[in-house]
């Protein structure tokens, strides 16, 4: 592993923080004066990238990155790792023929990825399920229309996701449903598919302690919807923003939904995650 590439890792991203720029490169000696780990590193960067026998989703079960490397790593080894995928970036989206709007939603992606966990989180390192969502944007599996953002699948699937902070309000949501149709059929040369969703959002409980007039439930409405597993840990990441939560009773009741789980959770029910096909 070259120092100087993930120096133009970095300048590629704009990232541009000492402290960080300082992490990058003790994590790189790490890697290169230990050689099995290198070996391992190597080995995912590429599934992360290269991905010829789609093992990138098998990534999802990991939660730990000692884990990953079945030994005590550096920390920012998930950084260095999606920043050594920078080159694949830039080579994917002219394949692809983004235009100038998606190709600095994409940079700009990348980098919330590579630093949130880091600036806003005060982590160590990125988690395992940041580096993965950088890797989908690095491939380019993904374009962001209006509120939304679209992933390929396969050639008969397309994945709706949310961004954390979108503009949720249905009209949007809807608005860029239709407008993704084009782009889709444009950087992903498919017209025959389904959107699916699979998110909190959809959850049934979560349906039924809403109001009829939020976007919440609208926005369930536009799916025909089966019942997942648990999804407290959604729950906790996206409405509460603190995963680390154990009593109930400490989580903020900021806003009526926040309140109205908050009731929820502390009576014993479960809330589960709603697995929605988009109606035709």
């Amino acid at each position: 592993m070259k120092n100087s590439m993930i120096m133009q890792a970095l300048e590629y991203y704009n990232i541009k923080d000492i402290d960080y720029v300082n992490q990058c490169r003790k994590c790189l000696n790490f890697i290169n004066e230990h050689k099995e780990i290198l070996k391992r590193f190597n080995f995912y960067h590429n599934i992360l990238f290269v991905d010829k026998e789609n093992k990138l989703r098998e990534l999802w079960n990991y939660k730990r990155v000692d884990d990953l490397f079945m030994e005590t790593v550096h920390p920012f080894i998930t950084n260095i790792l999606l920043l050594s995928g920078f080159k694949y970036h830039s080579q994917n989206m002219k394949k692809r023929g983004f235009n100038s709007e998606q190709i600095m939603i994409h940079k700009t992606r990348v980098k919330e990825t590579l630093v949130n966990d880091i600036f806003f989180r005060k982590y160590n390192g990125i988690r395992i399920s940041q580096m993965i969502w950088g890797a989908y944007f690095i491939n380019c599996k993904l374009i962001e229309i209006g509120s939304l953002q679209f992933e390929y699948y396969d050639e008969k699937t397309i994945k709706i996701h949310i961004p954390r902070n979108c503009l949720f309000d249905i009209s949007f949501i809807e608005k860029s449903i239709t407008e993704s149709k084009e782009y889709i059929n444009r950087y992903f040369h498919i017209t025959d598919y389904n959107y699916y969703c699979n998110s909190w959002l959809l959850s049934k409980q979560i349906h039924k302690i809403v109001d009829e007039s939020s976007n919440i439930y609208k926005f369930y409405e536009l799916f025909d919807v089966v019942e997942g597993t648990n999804c407290l840990e959604d729950i906790l990441n996206f409405v509460y923003g603190d995963m680390k939560i154990t009593n109930y009773q400490d989580l903020s009741t900021k806003t009526s939904l926040q309140a109205r789980i908050k009731e929820y959770l502390i009576s014993g029910k479960e809330i589960k995650i709603g697995m929605g096909r988009l109606k035709r």
